[in-house]
């Protein structure tokens, strides 16, 4: 009977969750912040490349956008709800819901011992997240990130198996899959440039086989190519400004670059190490406490000793950010 009861109250929980994701669409929820500048960046730059492709890369820099244009670029071409604002903004909050299911999936995938119900719960948490939320609500780009890391993270998952042994087709694949899927989560959202660089030093430390490391590296190298053409025709990492400067000192160019991206590593950890909590816990249920500390006290350790030490780092960073957003 206890059982019985535990079971509704999951299934009532996922039900709330599932009510409250779609009502805070129609409530126009903005609870992250910045939902609303939509119709100052998203919504020009896709209407902008679907007149101009090519005008529109290089003439960017007038959006004042310091991302790379892939989601824009998907939406303007692949998303047939890109022709009104209400439509585009439906279709991000249902393509987002989809993350979801498909993050569902990759848990049970991962997971085989989960059951259905808390293998729904655990995926349904990312609805509650406002950086989340909101993000779909508005039609923002940011989402685009978390779907092509969840499906990363999938076919990761697949590579990992039997990793040191010689490779086949299907293995093969599954690598160009993960690959091009960890391309496209990078180019949706650069704090995502974690997941190649940590993948390599897994393949590294786990003697991964040579064809899985070939592979691996002309995939990438392949999938770089229009990201170098980016950087060539901007002549930078970001491009001009309408007045022909880089947008270099301020906060863009004082914090977000690439020779900071050691500096930014803790900021990543805590960013997804937070989010990426339930999957942990769900390893933690399955397994004893022996064998889980052996998996990962070194790397909190670690991470903790990465934290002691850039405590002034990232009080000089809030500073800074605090100080962009007053102006």
């Amino acid at each position: 009977m206890f059982l019985k009861k535990k079971i509704y109250f999951k299934i009532f929980t996922i039900f709330l969750i599932l009510i409250s994701f779609f009502i805070g669409f129609f409530l126009r929820e903005n609870a992250a912040g910045g939902g609303t500048e939509f119709y100052e960046l998203s919504w020009p730059i896709i209407q902008s490349f679907k007149i101009d492709f090519l005008d529109t890369i290089k003439n960017y820099g007038k959006f004042r956008d310091y991302t790379l244009p892939f989601s824009h670029i998907l939406n303007a071409y692949i998303n047939p709800f890109s022709d009104k604002i209400e439509h585009f903004q439906l279709s991000i909050t249902i393509i987002s819901f989809g993350i979801f299911l498909i993050f569902f999936l990759a848990l049970k995938k991962i997971f085989n011992n989960i059951n259905f119900i808390d293998a729904l719960l655990t995926s349904s948490i990312i609805l509650l997240l406002p950086f989340f939320r909101t993000s779909a609500f508005w039609g923002k780009n940011e989402n685009f990130g978390w779907l092509f890391l969840i499906i990363a993270f999938y076919f990761f998952y697949e590579i990992k198996k039997n990793i040191s042994e010689n490779s086949d087709k299907k293995k093969i694949l599954n690598v160009i899959l993960f690959c091009f899927s960890s391309a496209c989560a990078l180019y949706a959202r650069q704090a995502l440039i974690f997941l190649p660089i940590s993948y390599f030093l897994y393949l590294y430390f786990n003697k991964a086989d040579k064809i899985i490391f070939l592979s691996s590296i002309i995939s990438f190298t392949v999938l770089a190519i229009p990201g170098f053409l980016l950087i060539w025709t901007w002549g930078d990492f970001y491009p001009s400004l309408p007045d022909g400067n880089a947008p270099h000192g301020g906060f863009f160019g004082g914090w977000i670059q690439p020779i900071h991206i050691l500096k930014n590593f803790p900021i990543l950890l805590s960013f997804f190490g937070f989010y990426l909590m339930p999957i942990v816990f769900l390893e933690f249920l399955q397994t004893n406490l022996k064998n889980f500390l052996n998996k990962y006290l070194k790397n909190f350790i670690l991470a903790v000793l990465i934290l002691m030490n850039s405590f002034k780092y990232i009080g000089n960073f809030n500073h800074c950010f605090i100080t962009f957003i007053s102006l």
